[in-house]
């Protein structure tokens, strides 16, 4: 709708124009067909939701997230999971790039020490986009998927591309 606005606590990033249904119910929150966008043009949506405790535990998964338009700005990153912001830092990419069917998940054990774990699943359509991965990669069109999880303390990632074309 226009001028709703929302900004999660476990994932600090300002999307406006949100439209879709949010509901709660007996500890669960669910979210279907949310749409939005950024300032810088994004568009973005998901389904998703999870599941909150008494005892201050929760749950929140993201599904079919996708984003179109999407640029690797320092708000985003600075938004995501620590370690795959890193991640995508060391790609060091430029161009806009699409998300398509990712999976993003947050938790929180009940704990007041706990960290916030989380866990990727996503895919990145790239065209005529720019990487570093080892060698530069230019004027790339193909995917790059990145899968990992990370428990606040240790992490695990990997990463595989898709090249329809590229330069390097």
């Amino acid at each position: 709708a226009p001028n709703s606005s929302l900004r999660p606590v476990f994932f600090d990033y300002l999307m406006d124009d949100v439209s879709g249904t949010i509901a709660y119910n007996d500890g669960e929150i669910t979210l279907h067909d949310i749409r939005a966008h950024d300032d810088s043009g994004t568009t973005m949506g998901a389904n998703g939701g999870g599941p909150f405790s008494p005892e201050g535990g929760w749950q929140f998964s993201l599904t079919r997230l996708w984003a179109d338009r999407m640029t690797m700005r320092p708000a985003l990153l600075a938004a995501m999971p620590p370690q795959l912001s890193r991640l995508i830092n060391q790609l060091r990419p430029n161009g806009s790039f699409s998300l398509h069917d990712g999976e993003l998940t947050f938790r929180k054990p009940p704990s007041e020490i706990a960290a916030l774990e989380t866990e990727w699943n996503v895919r990145l359509g790239c065209h005529r986009g720019d990487l570093s991965c080892g060698i530069e990669l230019q004027n790339i069109t193909g995917t790059v998927h990145l899968a990992g999880r990370s428990d606040g303390q240790r992490c695990f990632s990997s990463g595989e591309l898709e090249l329809e074309t590229v330069t390097y």
